[in-house]
């Protein structure tokens, strides 16, 4: 993989849905330009084997009224990367995970561009002390306006 990478170049890794380990050696050599998006409130719900709809499911049974989305650097565990950003998103009586999964989804879909902007940027880095730095300068993954992803359809 780390062949691959860098011999097309690559400056960002944007992993959406990627529900393999990225090895050490890419994690590594692309510390701070490889960005995921999780379907929840980052610690919550995350780790081996906590992706697509068990993610859902595990918020329902743990009876969370809020979860939501995180989006972080990725490192050389899964989902414990330095969080750039999240968004909550209500779990609602009578939600299904399918239901639950669909309302997150909208907020990944708004807040992840915005993140992976921001870093594309130079506008939220990592820093060499493994901390985010620039989110005053991005202050849209603060203040992101998502009102209406928040109701049930």
């Amino acid at each position: 993989m780390a062949a691959v990478l860098a011999s097309d170049a690559i400056d960002l890794i944007a992993l959406a849905g990627y529900m393999r380990f990225v090895p050490t050696e890419v994690t590594r050599r692309w510390r701070g330009r490889i960005v995921n998006v999780h379907p929840s409130l980052l610690p919550s719900f995350g780790g081996a084997g906590m992706y697509g709809i068990r993610v859902h499911q595990a918020a329902i049974e743990a009876g969370v009224r809020l979860t939501g989305v995180t989006v972080h650097f990725v490192d050389e565990e899964y989902d414990r990367g330095p969080i750039i950003a999240q968004w909550p998103a209500p779990v609602l009586p009578g939600d299904s995970p399918e239901t639950l999964a669909e309302r997150v989804l909208a907020v990944e879909h708004a807040l992840y561009p915005l993140a992976l902007d921001a870093v594309t940027r130079g506008r939220v880095t990592l820093g060499a002390d493994g901390r985010v730095a620039g989110l005053a300068s991005a202050p849209e993954l603060v203040t992101f306006p998502a009102p209406q992803l928040l109701t049930s359809k």
